[in-house]
């Protein structure tokens, strides 16, 4: 019975050292993809209230639409309180966006330095607008990166450019 038993386990050894050498091969696999899956990981403050806005500020758009109130004054409004918010969340940051309603598009810059409107080669001071009628493509610079907007024939349209330190 012992002969038996040994031989048996002689027998399983080299099975034993594939499933071995699987465990270890899982292991190290395992070690090398859950560290870079971990890089992708972007969900910060900033990345969150950036999203935050977007979709708050084409609320506030719709809204303004259906009450028949001005959307550009509301969105004036909400984009600051909106800022001054996200300052209690220790977040700086920073908006141009571009509100179209109907055939006229207003530029308005709520970003530290001046934006230049360079399809209009117009240059907008912190808190200045700009009212562009009948576009389809707008390019601002700042900060030496170009950033193109194209527009379609929807009735209202909104574009931003966020900026978060």
């Amino acid at each position: 019975m012992i002969n038996s038993i040994k031989s048996i386990f002689q027998k399983n050894k080299k099975a034993q050292f594939y499933l071995f050498v699987a465990v270890v091969l899982c292991i190290i696999s395992y070690g090398l993809f859950s560290s870079s899956s971990s890089l992708k990981k972007v969900d910060s403050n900033e990345g969150i209230i950036s999203s935050n806005y977007l979709f708050e500020a084409k609320t506030v758009v719709n809204n303004a639409l259906y009450k028949k109130t001005d959307p550009s004054v509301e969105l004036n409004e909400f984009t600051s309180t909106f800022i001054n918010y996200a300052k209690t969340k220790n977040i700086n940051l920073q908006i141009a966006y571009l509100l179209k309603v109907n055939n006229s598009t207003k530029v308005v810059n709520y970003l530290k330095d001046e934006l230049n409107v360079t399809t209009y080669n117009r240059t907008l001071k912190k808190y200045e607008t700009l009212t562009i009628s009948q576009v389809n493509i707008i390019t601002l610079k700042y900060e030496g990166m170009d950033y193109t907007y194209t527009f379609t024939n929807d009735t209202v349209e909104l574009k931003a450019l966020i900026i978060t330190n």
